[in-house]
């Protein structure tokens, strides 16, 4: 307790935020109390700090390849109407086809049309998806 600068126990100050820069205006910040004297304190503290930020880095972009596959892109609205098109139904200028248009415009029913497997199912659900 009596030679702090020899220990090899690392004090975390919890009551320091993460990133002072965010929680603290320049003209604020509090000056420490107790220099630092022992380098490999320093490079502890640092390396922490870089393995918590590398950690947050790698959580963030594994959550946002999930999110947003490149391999499987949501399908468009051109794509949903190519297949409505082919119904006597549904041909441009009628009302059919404009209340398709305006179903497509919502990404989750073009999502929901393309599931079924073939295109009688996928109209069965469109005019569903009308109503």
């Amino acid at each position: 307790m009596e030679d702090k600068g020899d220990s090899d126990e690392i004090n975390l100050d919890y009551d320091e935020p993460l990133f002072p820069s965010f929680h603290e205006s320049s003209s604020s910040k509090r000056k420490r109390s107790k220099p630092i004297s022992n380098n490999r304190l320093t490079k502890s503290k640092s390396s922490m700090y870089n393995e918590k930020v590398d950690a947050l880095l790698d959580v963030i972009l594994t959550k946002s390849t999930q999110t947003y596959s490149q391999n499987n892109p949501p399908p468009t609205i051109a794509d949903c109407m190519s297949i409505v098109i082919k119904s006597p139904d549904f041909r441009e200028g009628s009302n059919e086809f404009s209340q398709a248009l305006l179903v497509f415009t919502k990404k989750q029913n073009r999502e929901a049309f393309m599931f079924p497997k073939t295109d009688d199912a996928k109209m069965e659900l469109l005019k569903l998806l009308m109503k």
